[in-house]
């Protein structure tokens, strides 16, 4: 249940008289930081309880889940929201549990075989714990859309760089086109692949060539 909540009595802005004053009413509530309190704040409460993370095995942090899940697919714009909470629980490779921000974890089987758990450390990434397997069977699916959706690492990071940095950039630099007008300065590269391709496996070639066709 939510706790430590405070509610405005109705009566506040609902008991005047007329129209006008209840609409002053709620704008100044408003103005000093009483919000709606609506299904988002619900949600933030939840979250909020994880900056203190309780202990892994409580069953309540499923029914958490059960809900971020509901809400994000009922508000897909709402990923955001996540993504700078400590809410779920990934493993080293010790196999020690840890609360973590989603971004410092990665996605692999059971959920999806992505091949990113063999090369975890080149990234500093934790892989998502597999206990979420059986507990969230029900909507595992819905559960693999919202990872992605706050930022659970799930393939290889592409990012953009400078045309310089690029191994042919003497032949770039030589290719006809006005600098002047035209130039665009633009490459991508993989993060890692140097790491990637000095330990050759087919586990990476398949990470790298379905990074490439994506």
């Amino acid at each position: 249940p939510i706790q430590n909540i405070r509610i405005v009595k109705p009566s506040v802005y609902k008991g005047l008289r007329s129209d006008a004053q209840r609409k002053l009413a709620a704008l100044f509530l408003e103005h000093i930081g009483v919000r709606p309190f609506d299904e988002k704040v619900v949600i933030q409460l939840r979250l909020s309880r994880y900056d203190d993370p309780p202990a892994p095995c409580d069953g309540s942090h499923y029914d958490d889940l059960n809900q971020f899940i509901d809400y994000w697919k009922n508000n897909p714009g709402s990923a955001s929201d996540f993504k700078e909470h400590t809410f779920l629980l990934g493993i080293d490779e010790d196999e020690q549990l840890y609360w973590l921000e989603p971004d410092n974890i990665c996605l692999d089987t059971p959920y999806v075989e992505t091949g990113l758990a063999d090369i975890r450390k080149i990234h500093q990434k934790f892989l998502l714990w597999d206990g979420y397997f059986v507990k969230l069977a029900s909507q595992l699916d819905d559960f693999v859309g919202f990872l992605r959706a706050v930022g659970v690492q799930t393939h290889l990071p592409i990012e953009r760089v400078s045309c310089v940095q690029n191994p042919q950039w003497r032949y770039l630099a030589c290719v006809p086109g006005n600098r002047l007008r035209s130039l665009i300065n633009q490459d991508y590269t993989i993060q890692g692949l140097n790491q990637l391709l000095a330990e050759p496996s087919l586990q990476n070639a398949k990470l790298i060539w379905n990074t490439m066709y994506s």
